[in-house]
């Protein structure tokens, strides 16, 4: 268990001291003290851009137009798609005229319409540093989290709130994006589901590789048995965590 980081106090241009709160029989804390810095990552800048215009509608049922015919699909590679849980759409087709406003660009736009329902981005072959996608949902009441994997563990970076899209809109994570980022998670949240309305998602978009984003450590796996402890040698003009 991590305990909770306190402010830090004493703070001078060169120094501060880090304090966090005790956790139950613990004998000793690591202490970690960094800032940013931009490295290159060694792998040449690129974009990863999904706007599912591979998945093709079905044609017959009554599901026509609103569920994925996954026979005939093309999955996007690396992709998962979790959109399959609930019982009004999967998503929005340029074939039908009612459906144009939930589609930013192209033919198709995924729909989110039942609690759960998610999107893994793919494994990236160079940490990360954006992300962004296009929601709307005109009359329902939900949110979609967003999740960043570090190769370790996933990290919520944001929650957004569909109330706020009902004419749709584009969500951007940049400063969010934890250290190491290599794949992303969306995840629906729906607080009203008796409206059957879907949330509509598409155009997503991760720009990755190039100069990333790394921690620059003051001090690194420092043992302390205290809950507090003096840092020195602060860079002026620099912000430092712990």
């Amino acid at each position: 268990q991590s305990p909770v980081a306190l402010p830090a106090t004493n703070v001078t241009d060169n120094s501060f001291t880090a304090n966090w709160q005790p956790v139950e029989d613990a004998s000793s804390y690591i202490l970690n003290v960094f800032s940013y810095k931009m490295t290159d990552s060694g792998t040449e800048k690129a974009t990863l851009t999904e706007s599912f215009e591979g998945l093709v509608p079905l044609s017959s049922t009554s599901k026509r137009n609103k569920y994925i015919d996954f026979e005939n699909s093309e999955l996007p590679e690396g992709w998962t798609l979790a959109v399959t849980s609930g019982s009004v759409r999967q998503l929005y087709t340029a074939s039908v005229a009612n459906d144009l406003t939930s589609i930013h660009s192209g033919e198709i736009a995924l729909a989110f319409d039942a609690e759960g329902d998610s999107i893994v981005t793919p494994l990236l072959s160079a940490p990360a540093s954006k992300l962004s996608f296009w929601i709307k949902n005109a009359n329902g009441n939900g949110s979609v989290s967003v999740y960043a994997f570090d190769g370790t563990r996933w990290e919520p970076i944001g929650q957004v709130e569909t109330v706020y899209y009902t004419n749709g809109g584009t969500v951007e994570y940049t400063n969010e994006i934890p250290v190491g980022c290599i794949q992303f998670k969306l995840i629906y949240t729906d607080n009203s589901p008796e409206m059957n309305s879907p949330t509509a998602i598409d155009d997503i978009s991760i720009t990755y590789g190039g100069e990333v984003k790394t921690r620059d450590y003051l001090v690194s796996e420092k043992s302390i048995t205290a809950t507090s402890e003096p840092v020195s040698g602060l860079t002026p003009d620099t912000d430092y965590f712990y």
